[in-house]
């Protein structure tokens, strides 16, 4: 995890956090069908910027994003992925191949 924090010339201050996360496994437990996994790599990043005023109050936050995949590829070489993004705490994505 990423912090920074930026204290502005009034007084107020901005603290943006990133994080980038990564679960890989090869030839690990079964898959959902049954069959034996042969590689899975799930990944999550997200950022957000927190806007505190000079008198301490929170006033909000700006810059909110994440993304999370999911990619497999089982022993009979059959790839799937599924992919989503939000911008501003909504969806705006979603990516999906079998």
């Amino acid at each position: 995890m990423n912090i920074s924090e930026l204290l502005n010339p009034d007084g107020s201050l901005s603290i943006t956090t990133a994080t980038d996360q990564v679960s890989l496994v090869d030839l690990a437990g079964s898959g959902a069908g049954g069959e034996s996994l042969q590689y899975e790599k799930e990944e999550v990043k997200s950022a957000d910027t927190l806007d505190i005023s000079s008198s301490g109050y929170i006033t909000g936050n700006t810059g909110a994003q994440s993304t999370a995949t999911d990619e497999e590829i089982n022993e009979q070489g059959e790839y799937y992925y599924l992919g989503l993004t939000s911008k501003g705490n909504v969806l705006t994505a979603i990516a999906n191949k079998p």
